[in-house]
């Protein structure tokens, strides 16, 4: 599936100018990945979807690396976590950013005590 966690935001109505609030901005929580996933943008109004991933310990992407069509951008905010791609993996903490080709596979992984902090940018061409 290609589907892009806006996607899951689109009923979400926000100018194309505005700010997004904490308290406001919409929220997925997924049991099974341990995660929650916060839109930051405006909507699907803009070629940048940014999003604010928090997994908890024992948390994961999936069970195995998959490809999206879309490059993306990544900045740990805060924890550790590890980056499984296609040719091996990468340990990143608080601080770290990554690069994500398009059509790479990738899958995140919290093997910490503790949550993990991802800002998470796609570009749309």
């Amino acid at each position: 599936l290609d589907i892009t966690v806006a996607d899951f935001f689109q009923n979400h109505q926000t100018p194309q100018n505005s700010v997004v609030r904490a308290q406001a901005r919409p929220r997925l929580n997924s049991g099974w990945s341990k995660a929650v996933i916060e839109s930051l943008g405006p909507g699907d109004a803009s070629r940048l979807e940014p999003v604010l991933i928090t997994l908890r310990p024992g948390g994961a992407s999936g069970k195995h690396p998959h490809p999206v069509l879309r490059e993306q951008f990544a900045y740990v905010v805060s924890g550790e976590v590890t980056l499984h791609l296609e040719n091996g993996q990468e340990d990143l903490q608080t601080g770290d950013a990554v690069t994500i080709p398009a059509r790479c596979g990738f899958r995140w992984e919290n093997r910490s005590l503790i949550p993990v902090e991802l800002l998470v940018v796609s570009f749309h061409p």
